[in-house]
């Protein structure tokens, strides 16, 4: 992030990392899948790991992937050794780390010229991707509503 972010525009920042960390998201989902040990058995029984495999929709992977501070190889061998859907798994990948990226490299880039490190820590910088949560989590919400009905 940090380095292509420094190098490149934002929207060129955002095409490398949104690349690179699907290539790289599969890669770890592909390996979690095709893992066997015991004590996968043990986490999947796990209450988070239930919860998580019975809400595995594509609102529920972006609503993770827009999450700051939430790691990214956490959410990549969950998905794989949880075996969810590959499509919402990677739709969700793309369109949240590309929001994502792009917020954080337009920041980074800008703050190559500035002279205060307390400019990095604004409010604007997390407020987008919270909101996109809170918004995200609404749809899901009301997505649940409309198939029950």
């Amino acid at each position: 992030m940090w380095v292509a972010a420094s190098l490149y525009q934002p929207p060129m920042a955002t095409v490398i990392l949104v690349v690179g960390t699907t290539l790289g998201a599969l890669a770890a989902f592909w390996f979690a899948s095709h893992t066997r040990s015991p004590w996968l058995q043990t986490v999947k029984k796990q209450k988070l790991f239930k919860n998580l495999k019975q809400h595995s929709d594509f609102f529920t992977w972006l609503i993770l992937r827009l999450a700051p501070g939430l790691p990214h190889s956490l959410i990549n061998y969950s998905a794989g050794i949880l075996h969810v859907p590959i499509l919402p798994f990677v739709a969700a990948t793309i369109l949240g780390i590309g929001i994502k990226s792009y917020l954080y490299a337009k920041v980074i880039y800008t703050s190559l010229s500035t002279d205060e490190i307390s400019d990095l820590f604004r409010l604007e910088i997390v407020m987008p991707l919270i909101i996109l949560v809170v918004l995200s989590g609404l749809f899901k919400w009301i997505w649940a509503r409309m198939k029950k009905n």
